[in-house]
């Protein structure tokens, strides 16, 4: 499991934002009717591509929101991403759309075959002292 921490000043709480390296429950089974494969993957952080960990969204943070997101990556010919879709809400819609948004505007794959991902994103505050 990887984790990934965005750095706050409130000498109590080191946010993390985790990746989930095992497929989500429900994971999409959708197969790609010539080859029987199944087009759905886990997100794969290509070489040439840029991944940036999305930020903790300030509002969530105050109000000490967590959850995971699952989200549904369909990425173009030209490493754009052009669908990203909750499939699993995290029930907070803060993190949920921050989740979203960021994939659509920060990531980016290198120039390809049209691509499918899944990814979970986990949002958690954990208590202790920030260094």
């Amino acid at each position: 499991m990887a984790f990934f921490i965005v750095s706050v000043s409130l000498g109590v709480t080191a946010p993390k934002i985790q990746a989930q390296t095992r497929p989500p429950a429900g994971a999409p089974s959708g197969t790609n009717a010539e080859s029987g494969t199944n087009l759905w993957k886990k997100v794969a952080y290509e070489k040439g591509g840029s991944y940036p960990h999305p930020t903790y969204p300030a509002t969530a943070m105050k109000q000490r929101l967590q959850g995971v997101v699952a989200v549904n990556i369909v990425v173009a010919t030209n490493g754009l991403p052009t669908e990203v879709a909750v499939k699993k809400s995290s029930g907070q819609a803060v993190l949920d759309e921050n989740t979203v948004d960021w994939i659509k505007n920060k990531w980016r794959w290198p120039s390809g075959q049209t691509r499918h991902y899944y990814w979970d994103c986990h949002y958690r505050l954990e208590s202790g002292s920030a260094n």
